[in-house]
């Protein structure tokens, strides 16, 4: 296997931010960046959720289930 040099840019605190928490996984930026693009290769789709501040996928998954089968359902105060 041949291998080929690749070359980003970065702000400066955001590479000096983000190494710090790759070090805390033990991981050098070169591993991370090696992770991601077999992630991406592996399951031919970026392995990043753009709507990381809005974790709504519990919500998301039950009303993707009730429209899928919609019919009355009871439900208690007590569990909203």
């Amino acid at each position: 296997m041949t291998t080929s040099t690749f070359n980003i840019r970065l702000d400066d605190e955001l590479r000096s931010q983000a190494t710090q928490v790759l070090s805390a996984y033990g991981l050098t930026p070169t591993q991370a960046i090696k992770l991601f693009f077999n992630q991406i290769v592996s399951t031919k789709a970026v392995p990043l959720s753009f709507n990381y501040m809005n974790d709504d996928s519990d919500i998301i998954a039950i009303a993707k289930e009730r429209l899928a089968d919609p019919r009355p359902i009871k439900v208690n105060i007590d569990e909203l």
